[in-house]
């Protein structure tokens, strides 16, 4: 999945905060959730959010999108942890 090599750019560029961020949204859908999960304004996770969205190409918005990506995320760190035992 081309996504996890974008997740993986977004890790390197801006750390574990993103990921965390991201998989809150892609879990609750809701900006104001996903701020409360991660203890940061509303305003900060819809900028984390959009710029995962301009580096995949597509709407989280989108239930179908988010739930693909939920996946993507979940595939990006069991492909962490395997590097991380070799």
């Amino acid at each position: 999945m081309p996504e996890v090599g974008v997740l993986a750019g977004l890790f390197e560029q801006y750390g574990e905060q993103i990921l965390l961020v991201l998989e809150a949204y892609a879990i609750t859908g809701s900006l104001r959730k996903a701020a409360a999960q991660v203890y940061l304004h509303h305003n900060s996770v819809a900028y984390w959010v959009q710029k995962a969205e301009a580096e995949l190409g597509y709407s989280l918005a989108e239930p179908n999108r988010r739930a693909q990506f939920f996946v993507t995320v979940c595939l990006y760190r069991l492909w962490r942890q395997q590097d991380e035992r070799v």
